[in-house]
C-alpha cells in the first residue's frame, strides 16, 4: 500500500514547482507524517534560505531509486504531500541545487557518487546548496510517522548541511590604506564540490576577486583596534567546500591576498591548524559547513588569527535547528599501524558511537563496531573524547584485528550519535601482509638532515620482544603509538615529518607482533653535514636483531681510507670512497609509469628521492636509461651492440656534478679482478678479498624504513624471477627491500635496494632478490665489473655489457 510522507517547508519567493514522481498515489488508506511550519525561516537570512528542495528515497537493500521529487516555489509554503510506500529507505535531501543539475536522471544511490556541483553554484548572491543523508529510515503505515536511528518522529527534524564555507575577515593596518586598498582575492579554490561529501581530487584553479568599487556589498569600514589606524571588514564570502586527501597537501590549500594599488599584495594561506583550539595534524582542507572568521594585520606576509566554527544546520522548513552534530570528515582511511582522528562539534550533552554499524559502503549487513575497531562504541569508549562544556570532541579510530599473510581490505559504516542525531562515517581499512620478522626483519632507518619524523617498524612475531637504542645514541627515540596518518598502506601516505614520535623513551617492548616507531630528537646543520649513526637492538624470545639508524643524505664512508682491510695484508684502504645513499633516476621520472627509454646525456640524471627507490636501469656504455617496472619482456629500444671503447667520463658519466660511478681497478683497459685497487671492494667489504662471498661481511638483508617504503602496502613484483613481499609503489617510484652495509664499530651504514637486472629475453629478473650496480671498469670487450648485493653474501661478478643495471655513485 502506498503511504504518504508529509514534510513542511518555508515560505519563499514564488517560483513554479517541478515534480518527478516514480509512483502513483493509492488514494485509499493514505496516511501522513506531518511537520508543522511554525517557526519558519526568516527569509532575510541568506545563509539559511531554501528556494528548492529535492527529496530522494532509495531502496535500502538494492539502492534503487524509489522516489525523486523537486519542490520549489509556492509548494514550499505549505505541507509537502510526498507520496511513499511504507518500507525501509535511504533518504537524501538536496536544497538549492543549481540549474542544469542532472539529479532528475539518478537511477540508484551509487549514482550520487558521480554528481558534483560546479563552483558557479557557490556565491554570495546565490542560494547555498545544502544536503542531508538519512540511511535506513522506516516509513510507517498510516499516520505513525517515520523511524530514524531508532527514534519515531511524527514531526521529523530533518537537518541540512551546507556544502560550502563562509569567510568573514577583518583587515587592520598600522598605516592608513584608505587610498591604496582596492580589494581582496581568494585563489586556488576548488572548481567543483562532490554532492555526497568525501574527497575531491579534481582541479582547483578558481580565483575570486572582490573589488572595493565594483563589489561594495562585500566590504564594510570598521573601527580599528588598539595600535591600528585603518580597518576593513570583508564579509560573507561564500566559497565551495574543499576536502581532499591527504589533508596536508599544500598544493591544494586556499590562498588569500590583499590588493593594494601599489602592487604589493600581501597574502597567506588558510590552515585549520591556525584555528583556535585545533591540535590535530596539518590540515589545509575547507570542510563542509564551516564558518571561517579571521583578523589579520596587513603586512607581508599576512598573519592570520583564524577561528573556525560550525556554521549551524538548517531544517527543511527553513528554521535553524536547535540540535547540531558536525564532523570533520565523512570518510577516512585506516591501517593496522595507524589511527584516524575525526573531530566533531555538537550542542548535545552526550555523544557516542552506535554499537552496531554496517559492512561495506552499501547494504544492510551489520557488524559489532567494537569487534573490529578498538574500544570505539559505547558511552565509555576510551577512543571517544568529548568535552560537553565546549561541545567539541574527536574519535580515534584504530583496529587490532589479526593480520595474516595476505593484504586485506575492508569498508565499514559507523554512526556517531548525539541525542539521536547521527552522522555516518565510512572507514576504509587496508591491512598490510604480516611478514615473519625472523625471515624479513627491518634492518635500518633513514632520515634526511632536516627530518625527524616517524619511521614505522613492524613484523609478525610470537612471544615477547624488546627494542632498545644503544647507549650513547641519544638522538634516537622510540614509542609504540600508532601513526596518526590515516593513509598508511596507500599511495597517498602522508609526509612522515607531519607525524612525530612522542616522549623520550629509548626502550619499548611488546607481546606478539612487533610494532614501534623510531624518530629523532633534532636535525643536522645542513644537507652537506656529515651523517650521524646509531643502532637499535631488538630481541625476541628466539634471536637478537640490529637496526642501523642513519641521519643525513651527504655521501659518506662506510670504511675509511685509513682503516685496515680485514682478511688481507692491507694496512689501509686507499681506494675507499664516499657513497651516496641514493640510486640514479630520471629527473622527469615521476611522470612515467610504463616502459620508457630516455637519454638525458652526460650528467643528466638525479638521485632518487628515497634510498629504497630503485631508479632507472642503465647499460655500461652511453647515457640512455630505461624504466621497466617489473614488466616481462625487454624494454623499448634496448641496445644490443656492446660498447667497443673503454670508459670516458666526459661522454658517459650520468651522475650529477660532483659524483661518478665507482671503479673496480683500471678504467682504460680490461681489468682482472683485483680488490687491492678496487673502490667498490675497499669501500663496502669488511673482508677485502677476491670472491668476497666466501668471507665474512658486514651486511644485513631486509626492509628499510626511510619514510617511503614503511608507509606503503608491500607488493610482489611481476617479473619472471622475483620475491614476494619485496616492493612498494610503481613506476619510477618503485622501492624495494635490500641489503644494508654497516660498519661494526662506527655504525655507519648505507642501503642498496634489490632492483634486479634487465637481461634478454626476459626483461627484469630477480627484482626483490638482488641488485647489481655498475662500475666504470671493463673486464673484457663484452663484460664489465659490477657489485652485487643479495640475500646471500655480496660479490663482484663480471657481467655482460648488454644487461641493464642500477647505478650508485661515489663522491668525486
Amino acid at each position: 500500500m502506498i503511504r504518504k510522507l508529509v514534510l513542511a517547508a518555508i515560505a519563499v519567493f514564488m517560483l513554479q514547482s517541478c515534480f518527478r514522481e516514480d509512483i502513483s498515489p493509492d488514494i485509499e488508506g493514505v496516511g501522513s507524517v506531518n511537520i508543522n511550519t511554525r517557526g519558519a525561516l526568516n527569509p532575510a537570512d541568506p545563509d539559511s534560505k531554501i528556494s528548492s528542495l529535492r527529496i530522494m528515497a532509495f531502496d535500502s537493500s538494492t539502492g534503487a531509486i524509489k522516489s525523486n521529487t523537486l519542490y520549489s516555489g509556492a509548494t514550499l509554503n505549505a505541507s509537502l504531500a510526498h507520496q511513499m510506500h511504507a518500507g525501509l529507505y535511504d533518504f537524501f535531501f538536496v536544497a538549492n541545487e543549481p540549474s542544469g543539475s542532472t539529479l532528475d536522471n539518478i537511477a540508484s544511490k551509487t549514482g550520487l557518487n558521480a554528481i558534483e556541483f560546479p563552483v558557479s553554484a557557490f556565491a554570495s548572491d546565490s542560494d547555498i546548496p545544502m544536503t542531508a543523508s538519512y540511511p535506513y529510515v522506516t516509513v510507517k503505515a498510516g499516520s505513525q510517522g517515520v523511524i530514524v536511528s531508532g527514534v519515531t518522529y511524527t514531526d521529523w527534524p530533518v537537518q541540512l548541511t551546507r556544502i560550502a564555507v563562509r569567510f568573514d575577515i577583518t583587515l587592520q593596518s598600522k598605516s592608513d590604506l584608505s587610498g591604496s586598498f582596492t580589494g581582496v582575492e581568494f585563489n586556488n579554490i576548488a572548481d567543483a564540490v562532490p554532492l555526497i561529501g568525501g574527497y575531491y581530487d579534481g582541479s582547483h584553479a578558481t580565483v575570486r576577486n572582490y573589488n572595493l568599487i565594483a563589489d561594495p556589498g562585500y566590504f564594510e569600514a570598521t573601527s580599528p583596534g588598539a595600535g591600528y589606524v585603518w580597518a576593513m571588514k570583508v564579509k560573507r564570502v561564500i566559497l565551495p567546500a574543499h576536502v581532499f586527501n591527504p589533508e596536508s597537501d599544500f598544493n591544494r590549500v586556499a590562498g588569500f591576498q590583499v590588493k593594494l594599488n601599489s602592487g604589493a599584495n600581501p597574502g597567506c594561506t588558510f590552515s585549520l591548524n591556525d584555528a583556535t583550539g585545533y591540535s590535530g595534524p596539518t590540515n589545509y582542507t575547507m570542510p563542509y559547513n564551516y564558518h571561517f572568521t579571521a583578523v589579520s594585520e596587513v603586512k607581508a606576509p599576512l598573519e592570520i588569527n583564524l577561528d573556525v566554527t560550525d556554521w549551524g544546520s538548517v531544517n527543511v522548513n527553513g528554521s535553524t535547528i536547535s540540535r547540531s552534530l558536525n564532523v570533520s570528515a565523512m570518510q577516512t582511511n585506516l591501517s593496522e599501524r595507524s589511527v584516524s582522528r575525526i573531530f566533531f562539534w555538537t550542542d548535545q550533552p552526550h555523544v557516542s558511537v552506535d554499537p552496531v554499524g554496517y559492512v561495506d559502503t552499501s547494504g544492510n549487513t551489520t557488524f559489532n563496531v567494537n569487534d573490529f575497531f578498538t574500544d570505539l562504541a559505547g558511552a565509555s569508549a576510551s577512543n571517544l573524547h568529548f568535552d560537553a562544556g565546549t561541545g567539541r570532541g574527536y574519535l580515534d579510530i584504530e583496529t587490532d584485528i589479526p593480520v595474516n599473510q595476505n593484504p586485506q581490505s575492508y569498508s565499514h559504516r559507523i554512526y556517531l550519535n548525539a541525542g539521536g542525531l547521527r552522522r555516518e562515517i565510512t572507514v576504509n581499512t587496508t591491512i598490510r601482509p604480516a611478514v615473519d620478522w625472523s625471515a624479513l626483519p627491518y634492518i635500518g632507518t633513514f632520515h634526511r638532515w632536516n627530518e625527524t619524523g616517524e619511521r614505522l617498524i613492524f613484523g609478525a612475531n610470537t612471544g615477547t620482544w624488546t627494542a632498545t637504542v644503544d647507549a650513547g645514541d641519544t638522538f634516537v627515540i622510540l614509542d609504540t603509538q600508532k601513526s596518526p596518518d590515516p593513509n598508511i598502506n596507500t599511495e597517498n601516505a602522508g609526509n612522515a615529518e607531519l607525524y612525530q614520535v612522542t616522549g623520550n623513551a629509548t626502550t619499548v617492548n611488546g607481546m606478539g607482533n612487533i610494532y614501534f616507531r623510531a624518530g629523532l630528537t633534532s636535525k643536522l646543520s645542513s644537507a652537506d653535514a656529515s651523517p650521524r649513526y646509531a643502532r637499535i637492538t631488538l630481541t625476541t624470545e628466539s634471536a637478537t636483531y640490529y637496526l642501523y639508524v642513519r641521519q643525513g643524505e651527504a655521501a659518506d664512508y662506510i670504511y675509511k681510507t685509513d682503516e685496515a682491510g680485514t682478511g688481507t695484508n692491507m694496512d689501509t684502504r686507499p681506494y675507499a670512497r664516499m657513497f651516496s645513499p641514493y640510486n640514479l633516476t630520471d629527473p622527469q621520472g615521476t611522470v612515467n609509469t610504463g616502459a620508457v627509454k630516455v637519454d638525458r646525456g652526460p650528467r643528466g640524471y638525479v638521485f632518487t628521492q628515497f634510498p629504497t627507490q630503485g631508479g632507472y636501469y642503465f647499460q655500461w656504455g652511453g647515457t640512455a636509461a630505461w624504466l621497466h617496472n617489473s614488466q616481462q619482456g625487454m624494454p623499448p629500444d634496448w641496445d644490443v651492440t656492446p660498447w667497443p671503447n673503454y670508459w670516458n667520463s666526459y661522454n658517459f658519466e650520468t651522475g650529477p656534478q660532483g659524483y661518478r660511478r665507482p671503479a673496480h681497478g683500471s678504467t682504460s683497459a680490461s681489468q682482472a679482478d683485483d680488490v687491492l685497487i678496487s673502490e667498490i671492494a675497499q669501500s663496502l667489504l669488511f673482508t677485502v678479498e677476491g670472491k668476497a662471498e666466501s668471507y665474512p661481511q658486514t651486511c644485513l638483508s631486509g626492509y628499510y624504513a626511510d619514510g617511503f617504503f614503511d608507509r606503503r602496502l608491500i607488493l610482489s613484483s611481476g617479473s619472471i624471477v622475483h620475491d614476494n613481499n619485496s616492493m612498494v609503489s610503481s613506476g619510477a617510484m618503485t622501492a624495494y627491500k635490500g641489503t644494508l652495509v654497516y660498519h661494526p664499530t662506527t655504525k655507519a651504514s648505507v642501503f642498496f635496494p634489490y632492483t634486479g637486472i634487465v637481461t634478454s629475453p626476459y626483461g627484469i629478473i630477480s627484482d626483490g632478490q638482488m641488485t647489481t650496480l655498475l662500475t666504470s671498469t671493463k673486464s673484457s670487450a663484452t663484460n664489465c665489473w659490477t657489485m652485487r648485493f643479495s640475500t646471500a653474501s655480496p660479490g663482484i661478478p663480471n657481467r655482460s655489457l648488454l644487461e641493464g643495471y642500477s647505478i650508485r655513485c661515489v663522491k668525486e
